[in-house]
């Protein structure tokens, strides 16, 4: 049997790497006419378009995996289809099943690759190939140059009209609420600094509402909140796309404890985590197609048919991660519900085809 599950994962493997090579090919020359138009905007030539594009290639190949494995699974199936050998392996006892788990082991091994250079390689090289071509462009490259930021913790708001570094702040103003949200006091300060893991406040007037508005002035008092301007920098320079997985876990735990909204950190975090079980779905999805519907027709409409089914599932998740953000959907369904639909279809047509 390993004989034979070797054989069928090198037809897997070999289709799936070719459709590879094609779906990058047609992607990175789209992103390469995209870009036509902005070249010779400062120093953003010709060169740094190869460049920008070449470092875009990672991130593309991981977007694209399980689309291409699905289209190669086809292929390759398809190909021991026609030449009738799967016929003779059915003949031979062996399951559809069986068949199924040796084109999994080979969903796996390319899985593997595939999600270390997608976690450790494509989030660095996006993140690169994006700020080449600001500097290419000689953009401004300030993370903070139109940025406010509101904090929310317990009962109480920040408004921070200006970051000016990890350790500086302009423009504060904290506004306390009580249990039935009414206003309680509110503060007003210059700015802000970060001394020895404490912020803290200068030139600060506050007004205390109750029967008389009461006014003070102090020179220094705590902001009382936990606040990492690194952190939310990373968010700010850095697209969701552009972190690890690692990085994402981190920033949504920390902005979950500042009181930050993660709608969209989620929504990427779980999309990425359930990547690899997505893909293996969408390669395994190949085996009743091809004992099914598409048994006896030509590549060109295993191809076709693929493509459909390829572009269906990319059209539905590029759709629900908006959707949930929109309906305030738990961020894992948005990343669940692809993988249940897929699976239920494989299920159907597995049982079809017995």
């Amino acid at each position: 049997m390993r004989i034979l599950d070797r054989y069928i994962g090198s037809y897997v493997i070999w289709a799936t790497g070719l459709v590879v090579l094609v779906l990058l090919g047609i992607e990175s020359f789209i992103e390469f006419i995209q870009e036509l138009p902005s070249i010779g905007t400062g120093h953003y030539g010709i060169l740094s378009v190869f460049a920008y594009v070449g470092m875009q290639m990672p991130s593309d190949l991981y977007q694209l995996f399980p689309v291409a494995g699905f289209i190669g699974s086809l292929i390759g199936l398809g190909r021991l289809a026609a030449t009738s050998e799967l016929i003779v392996m059915r003949a031979a006892g062996v399951s559809i099943s069986r068949i199924g788990w040796a084109v999994i082991k080979a969903a796996l091994v390319m899985i593997v690759g595939i999600t270390l250079m997608g976690e450790l390689l494509a989030p660095n090289w996006q993140y690169q190939a994006v700020h080449l071509k600001e500097k290419q462009m000689q953009r401004k490259l300030d993370p903070w140059s139109s940025q406010d930021l509101w904090l929310h913790q317990g009962k109480s708001f920040v408004h921070i009209g200006k970051v000016i570094s990890n350790t500086e702040i302009e423009d504060i103003q904290k506004f306390d609420f009580d249990d039935q949200n009414h206003l309680l006091q509110s503060a007003t300060a210059r700015r802000g600094y970060l001394v020895n893991g404490v912020w803290t406040l200068s030139q600060i007037y506050t007004t205390q509402l109750s029967e008389l508005a009461k006014v003070a002035f102090y020179a220094t008092a705590p902001l009382g909140f936990t606040f990492q301007p690194e952190l939310l920098q990373k968010d700010i320079e850095k697209d969701p796309s552009q972190q690890t997985i690692i990085s994402l876990w981190e920033n949504i735990h920390y902005r979950n404890q500042a009181g930050l909204l993660a709608n969209a950190l989620e929504s990427a975090f779980w999309s990425r985590l359930l990547q690899p079980l997505i893909t293996v779905v969408m390669i395994v999805l190949g085996v009743p197609f091809i004992f099914g519907s598409l048994r006896s027709v030509s590549m060109s409409a295993r191809i076709l048919t693929g493509i459909i089914v390829g572009f269906a599932f990319y059209i539905l998740n590029q759709l629900l991660g908006p959707i949930a953000l929109v309906y305030q959907w738990p961020a894992w369904v948005a990343g669940v519900l692809p993988i249940l639909l897929f699976l239920l279809i494989y299920i159907g047509l597995l049982f079809k085809t017995r």
